[in-house]
């Protein structure tokens, strides 16, 4: 197992490399049609003691327009943040039961993630270009933002694995995390005192009704969130998407004085250093502490500032989702369940969150 780590982590440092300088030439919109056009991939095979290592990296220009002109990540920064990352030790320390990984770079820019082969095919075989076009015609889209999508094949065993942006990754101390699905059948996490790692859990749907959590945003903010997540989720229901969810960071009490001091404190670092990573394509829901800061001020001039973003937006309503709603509304309310029609899940998404906005318990 240590082995074939060993080799996957070789096999990632070059797949970033050659995505990074992929993304260092000059890619234009006919360079992205042309992927599209032709299901591009580009293949890279090299031998590691005697093991034979095969990297495929689909629709490479396209990637590398999203990253660079859509996102605003720099090929450099990209490249910096692996390289500053102990991919052996997060490898080590992130693989799942199942062979899955999940874990960030060291900077928290990006997540790397492994999907299932259903997840993958999706992806490169009919969600690619709708997801394109939606990512470069609305800069403040809550979707997450995909940044490569390779295949890692190490002798006889193969990975798919996506790097996407953290939604954290400016994030100020938090105090809470949410994962909101609008169901909620086996959506409560029961919260016992922090671990000794500081991790905070992950709150659900359950946890979020019974806290009864609002934004504090102006009509106009919380108007422009609404329909942002309207034209989301749309995009989810036209391709039969559901499972999905909205990811939420909640962070602790900050003095309105000093974060616009930080504000002008990171300017200036920028201006000067340009190995940090920066996102220059920043959307209007990350211009604070790379997050949205509350409208109002409390008693002692402290606000929160919120992080939101919508995740895990690659499982489709297929016929074994179709069986498993099947048995489980024969059991539960199907209200309460999170394998349900795309356009019911969609719809519940919706009704769950807006009220939030508006200032009203959900």
């Amino acid at each position: 197992e240590s082995g074939h780590l060993t080799h996957f982590s070789e096999a990632m440092v070059k797949a970033i490399f050659y995505s990074s300088s992929t993304s260092s030439q000059i890619i234009t919109k006919e360079d992205v049609m042309g992927d599209l056009k032709g299901n591009s991939v580009n293949e890279y095979k090299f031998d590691s003691n005697d093991t034979k290592i095969k990297v495929k990296d689909y629709y490479p220009r396209l990637f590398a327009y999203l990253r660079t002109s859509v996102y605003g990540i720099r090929s450099e920064d990209f490249l910096q943040s692996w390289k500053e990352t102990d991919l052996d030790s997060k490898l080590e320390n992130s693989s799942g039961k199942s062979g899955s990984l999940f874990f960030h770079t060291k900077n928290r820019a990006f997540l790397l993630k492994t999907l299932t082969t259903g997840e993958s095919k999706f992806l490169k075989h009919d969600f690619i270009k709708p997801y394109y076009e939606h990512m470069s015609s609305n800069p403040d889209t809550l979707l997450g933002q995909i940044t490569n999508l390779f295949k890692i094949i190490i002798g006889s065993q193969s990975r798919y694995i996506i790097i996407q942006s953290n939604v954290f990754k400016h994030a100020l101390p938090l105090l809470h995390i949410y994962d909101l699905k609008g169901s909620t059948k086996g959506r409560f996490e029961e919260v016992e005192s922090q671990d000794s790692s500081g991790k905070l859990p992950i709150l659900k749907d359950v946890n979020w009704l019974n806290n009864k959590i609002t934004f504090d945003f102006s009509p106009s903010l919380s108007d422009s969130f609404i329909k942002q997540i309207e034209s989301d989720v749309q995009l989810l229901i036209q391709h039969e998407i559901m499972d999905y969810s909205l990811i939420l960071g909640i962070s602790k009490k900050i003095k309105a004085s000093k974060l616009d001091k930080k504000k002008k404190r990171k300017k200036k670092k920028l201006n000067k250093d340009g190995s940090v990573f920066v996102m220059s394509n920043q959307s209007g829901y990350q211009s604070c502490a790379g997050g949205v800061r509350s409208e109002n001020l409390d008693e002692g001039g402290k606000v929160t500032v919120y992080y939101l973003g919508i995740i895990d937006f690659l499982t489709v309503y297929n016929a074994k989702k179709k069986l498993a709603n099947f048995v489980k509304k024969a059991k539960w309310d199907e209200s309460t369940l999170s394998t349900v029609p795309a356009a019911f899940y969609g719809d519940r998404f919706k009704k769950f969150l807006f009220p939030a906005f508006k200032g009203e318990e959900s």
